[in-house]
């Protein structure tokens, strides 16, 4: 970038100058303690929201049991520890038509002739 590019994006050869050179005072600052105490101030301001929206995100979950049940149908049924997967064929209904899902532990032979539509229908 130019010199000439510099001064028309804004910034002027008089602005690289420092305000003492220029014969004006220093650029006024905030003290220490009140940067501080500004941004404690922030702080508590932050956390006293943040605070509010745990408390209404707390009184809405308490208002609202219904949510619960709703998300109670992703509970797996067979997580108990008696409980085994079928040994067979587990089915499963669509529309009209029953479709059959070969279990795990079958034969890989006869997983190809359950899934074949051919072979399936002479089995029936």
């Amino acid at each position: 970038m130019q010199e000439g590019e510099r001064e028309e994006a804004g910034r002027g050869s008089a602005s690289r100058a420092s305000r003492r050179v220029q014969g004006l005072p220093p650029e006024e600052t905030k003290s220490l303690d009140e940067v501080k105490r500004e941004a404690r101030k922030a702080n508590a301001a932050k956390r006293k929201a943040a605070e509010e929206k745990k408390k209404l995100a707390a009184a809405d979950e308490q208002s609202s049991p219904g949510l619960d049940v709703q998300d109670a149908h992703q509970v797996l049924l067979d997580d108990g520890p008696d409980e085994d997967p079928p040994d067979d064929v587990v089915s499963v209904i669509a529309g009209e038509e029953e479709l059959k899902t070969p279990a795990l532990e079958m034969p890989e032979e006869e997983v190809e002739i359950l899934e074949d539509p051919a072979r399936r229908l002479e089995t029936r």
